[in-house]
């Protein structure tokens, strides 16, 4: 595919989520920049650990907030008041992206019946308005880190207490879970963020300074853990459209005062991120040669 009719394809995606879906989409425009890919715009609802269920009351409330948008042409994230209809009315999605909240991710009850109401409003919505309906995809994050069984910090030890207490559990709740609201609700497709974040956590890469890739044990590092969930968007949705797969893409993030990542650590993690497309139920060990 040539370079024009790339910079010419558009990619319209709204995101449902809250600091997770922060963490898988801040770095995701320049990315997308990066590799020629211009016409990106990636819309936002965001609320501090905000489950489908205060999703599905935000969308009744028709409130203005918690609204945020990149649009084509920029890398930056900009405030906008729209409420959950003006977004999903106002513009022909591509795709929209749903999550839960960290203790309700891994709970396949907690999803239902939100998640049925927003998908049919949005399909419904976008049918009436565009004559077409998006694809339904679902954030499939990473665990908190081990690091944090321990108990040292409030909010961890309580999300994790959904879990037995451990960050093994918690991983295998957040598949089983998936997996059953892939078979069972109109969600199409996977982000596998989580089992990106997963491979190159079984990386050399994951040293005591990366800390599992988090800046406080749940939270993804603003340089690396950032660049590897926007690595698994990219796959997800971006690559289809745009004809090139992350791998190989130049993007290197710079954050304030941490070490600049290298060529080599951000094709392991390119590679940490192809693999979770291709097999997102698996941990894969990848080439870091």
């Amino acid at each position: 595919m040539n370079l024009l009719i790339v910079l010419l394809q558009t990619v319209n995606i709204l995101w449902f989520g809250h600091s997770y879906g922060v963490d898988s989409t801040e770095l995701l425009p320049q990315m997308a920049s990066e590799a020629g890919v211009g016409n990106l715009y990636v819309g936002r609802f965001v609320k501090g650990n905000c489950s489908l269920e205060e999703h599905y009351d935000f969308y009744l409330s028709d409130k203005a907030g918690r609204y945020s948008e990149c649009v084509p042409g920029e890398t930056e994230f900009k405030k906008v008041p729209k409420s959950v209809r003006e977004a999903v009315e106002g513009v022909k999605w591509d795709y929209v992206i749903f999550q839960n909240s960290l203790e309700n991710e891994g709970r396949y009850e907690t999803a239902r019946p939100y998640l049925d109401s927003l998908v049919s409003f949005v399909l419904k919505t976008q049918k009436e308005r565009y004559g077409s309906e998006p694809a339904v995809g679902w954030n499939m994050f990473w665990p908190i880190s081990r690091l944090r069984e321990d108990g040292s910090n409030n909010l961890c030890t309580y999300r994790l207490s959904f879990y037995g207490n451990s960050s093994d559990q918690m991983w295998a709740a957040y598949m089983q879970a998936t997996k059953k609201l892939v078979e069972e609700t109109g969600v199409d497709l996977i982000i596998p963020t989580g089992t990106a974040v997963m491979n190159a956590r079984a990386t050399s890469l994951n040293d005591a300074d990366a800390r599992d890739f988090t800046r406080d044990g749940y939270h993804l590092s603003y340089d690396r853990g950032r660049y590897i969930a926007a690595c698994a968007v990219f796959e997800t949705l971006v690559a289809p459209v745009a004809g090139k797969s992350v791998l190989g893409n130049p993007y290197r993030p710079k954050i304030n005062d941490r070490p600049e990542m290298t060529g080599h650590e951000a094709l392991v993690f390119q590679r940490c991120a192809v693999a979770a497309v291709e097999k997102p139920y698996e941990v894969e060990s990848v080439s870091e040669k």
